[in-house]
């Protein structure tokens, strides 16, 4: 049998924005679709609202198509 590390990872991260379009994520997804991303307590729709670049490691980054604006809460949840 296979014996892996577990890593204690906060797979949450939330911004406050400055008005930027894109956000980092540390934690490690397989898949956009793990992905929950919130502005303020909305849910946001991945192609619809965002796109998803994910790095060899998983972690990524979340990219609106328009700017956030300032003082809103952004919720990155995998």
């Amino acid at each position: 049998m296979a014996s892996f590390n577990i890593n204690a990872v906060d797979r949450r991260i939330q911004y406050t924005s400055t008005g930027q379009t894109a956000f980092n994520f540390s934690f490690q997804v397989n898949a956009s679709s793990e992905l929950q991303v919130y502005i303020n307590d909305v849910l946001k729709t991945e192609t619809t609202h965002y796109t998803v670049s994910l790095n060899g490691d998983g972690t990524g980054t979340v990219t609106f198509g328009s700017a956030t604006t300032a003082g809103e809460i952004i919720t990155i949840i995998g």
